[in-house]
Parts: structure tokens; C-alpha cells; sequence
């Protein structure tokens, strides 16, 4: 069973938005998502004053797919989706997995938002140079490998948290969740 966070808003938005856009978003990696497959649209979009708003059923599938492979490699996880302002959009934590991770995975999922980037980069260049560490602990952030940026069509949608694994099983769950829904994602760039 997996325990789900949900903002009312955002479920209303989404439901309105798939009953309007009846899309489905691509299942493989085959083929890429396209914006209009995965935000909101329509009537929905107009009540949000906003065209790039990531639906929900995009993110649950997204949630879906790296619980799927955290399952088939023997390990557990807390996710979380946020949209392209911060705001949690899916939450979720498997049987098993550590309440804790539910909070790293929402500060990991913000750190990546925040920089744009892997936390990975961010954690490369925490150890690298250690004040930069503490200037991004300053900033609320959170530079440990597990959140990555979404983007699609080279627009940043949301991020994505994983905790409660090791932080490499973290980004690959990540990572596998949002290819196996989304398509291709920008590389996981190492620090420089």
C-alpha cells in the first residue's frame, strides 16, 4: 500500500484538465512527452492562469514507475513531485520505507527545483568546496543525491525527490520514473 499526500486544488485541476484533454502521456522512452501531453489544459489551465502546470496523472504515473523499479531492485522509497513553483503536487511513500524519507525526498525535490539541476551536482560541489555547503544549507537546501529537475520540450514542469535508499538508488529510481513516463531527461551532469 503507498500513502498519498494530496492538495485538493491540484486534484480538482487535474481531474477537470483529463476530463478536457483526454491524453495519454507516452508510456516508453521511445517516444518523448510533449508539453501538451503532460500539463494542463483547457479549462483548467484558465482557472490557473498558468500553460505549463504538470498534471497530476502524469505525476502518479511518474510516482508509479520508480516505485515499480524500487520494488524489482529490492528497495523502498518516499517520492515527491513538485511543480514548477515548489508546490507539492504528488507525495508518497512505499510500505517499508522510513518516515524520514518523506522529508528528504520534499527537500531533495526543492533543492533540484531551486538549482535547475541534479542534487547530485549540488552535493559534488558541497563536498568540493565545504563553504559552498554551508551557503546552500543557509539557503534551506538540501544538496543530497535523489532530486532531479523535469523538464520537457526544454521547459523546467517540476522536480522530483526520492529518499530512503541509498542516495545512487534514489536518482535511479528517480531518473527511471520520469524516463519510463516522460521520455529522455537531461543528463545527470557531474559537479564541475
Amino acid at each position: 500500500m503507498i500513502r498519498n499526500i494530496r492538495i485538493p486544488l491540484a486534484i480538482a485541476a487535474c481531474a477537470a484538465a483529463a476530463l478536457i484533454a483526454g491524453s495519454a502521456c507516452a508510456q516508453s522512452s521511445s517516444k518523448p512527452a510533449t508539453l501538451a501531453d503532460i500539463v494542463v489544459t483547457g479549462e483548467a489551465a484558465e482557472k490557473s492562469f498558468e500553460k505549463h502546470l504538470l498534471r497530476l496523472d502524469i505525476a502518479e504515473q511518474v510516482a508509479h514507475a520508480c516505485f515499480d523499479h524500487a520494488r524489482e531492485n529490492g528497495f523502498t522509497v518516499a517520492l515527491h513531485i513538485v511543480d514548477q513553483f515548489g508546490y507539492t503536487l504528488y507525495a508518497g511513500r512505499m510500505d517499508g520505507a522510513q518516515a524520514d524519507a518523506v522529508e528528504s525526498s520534499a527537500l531533495k525535490a526543492r533543492t533540484a527545483l531551486y538549482f535547475r539541476e541534479p542534487t547530485r551536482v549540488w552535493m559534488g560541489r558541497s563536498i568540493q568546496t565545504p563553504l559552498m555547503g554551508q551557503l546552500v544549507g543557509q539557503l534551506n537546501q538540501f544538496p543530497v543525491t535523489g532530486g532531479l529537475p523535469i523538464i520537457v520540450e526544454n521547459q523546467l514542469v517540476g522536480a522530483i525527490g526520492a529518499g530512503g535508499a541509498s542516495s545512487d538508488q534514489d536518482e535511479e529510481c528517480a531518473r527511471t520514473g520520469l524516463i519510463s513516463v516522460l521520455g529522455e531527461q537531461p543528463s545527470l551532469a557531474s559537479p564541475e
